[in-house]
């Protein structure tokens, strides 16, 4: 199977089981989306650590991060008592015992580790803010977070092959050019204008044509980023879970800084 077919087949599988997340319900986003960042959490311990499993540091925070997301959507659902998140000091504890036993503290390791937390497990919760408002559940931002994304990324490819000249950073990611994510951008503005008029005109033009800039810039430096982390670990992908695309981490780069900026910008112009 050629590598383009298993990029079709993969991407096409990809894009529906999002899909299905993002617009059933709620407990379904919970649990579809609990499996990239699942992915995602593994593949960035491992780029700090490449190793064939694990060790106990690395399920500490594993487990930590994914008993927080569900804990926080449970928190989105019913009334919890504070004493309830207390559960989460048993991986807690596993991780800073599995630390010191492999000396993580001395060398910056375990805070690296910890930085999981806030890189790959803050933004997957905070998606639930997107799709959850009050007690209705409408997946359509954290779409629109994703269509931004995927445009951005389709024709930034595109201009950039046509008319790349300039490179952005070269020695992060050799492929980017200025023109190409000129292109991106242009077409992320015009699907946002779409959007504005046919769909959402309840809310300024103004306000969408921001919210695609912001998603489009963020998720550059999202994407510069974890090319950052693979350049210093010496891996051309995070993973191999997702055939013809790398790992899950590789997918969710751009989104991963995405999310947050759009969370904070919807509140400020009264979208969220």
């Amino acid at each position: 199977m050629s590598n383009l077919t298993q990029r079709l087949i993969t991407g096409s599988i990809f894009i529906g089981v999002l899909l299905a997340g993002l617009f059933i319900n709620s407990l379904v986003f919970v649990l579809i989306f609990s499996i990239p960042l699942s992915g995602a959490l593994v593949e960035y311990l491992f780029l700090l650590e490449p190793r064939k499993s694990l060790n106990l540091s690395g399920y500490g925070i594993f487990s930590l991060g994914l008993l927080l997301y569900y804990l926080y959507f449970l928190s989105q659902s019913i009334v919890m008592p504070p004493y309830f998140w207390g559960i989460s000091a048993v991986p807690a504890l596993v991780f800073v015992v599995g630390s010191v036993v492999n000396n993580e503290w001395s060398n910056g390791l375990a805070l690296k580790k910890l930085a999981a937390l806030l890189y790959v497990l803050f933004p997957f919760a905070l998606m639930q803010n997107l799709v959850q408002v009050g007690a209705n559940f409408d997946g359509k931002l954290l779409f629109y977070v994703f269509l931004f994304i995927w445009m951005n990324d389709s024709f930034a490819y595109v201009f950039g092959v046509k008319f790349g000249k300039h490179k952005m950073f070269p020695s992060i990611s050799p492929k980017k050019s200025w023109e190409g994510s000129v292109g991106g951008l242009g077409m992320v503005l015009l699907t946002a204008t779409v959007i504005a008029l046919q769909f959402e005109p309840e809310f300024p033009l103004a306000a969408w044509l921001g919210f695609g800039a912001l998603v489009t810039v963020s998720a550059t430096a999202g994407d510069f980023f974890e090319s950052y982390l693979k350049r210093k670990t010496g891996v051309k992908d995070s993973g191999t879970m997702l055939p013809g695309h790398g790992g899950f981490l590789d997918r969710f780069d751009s989104t991963l800084f995405a999310v947050p900026c759009s969370v904070v910008y919807l509140h400020l112009v009264n979208i969220l």
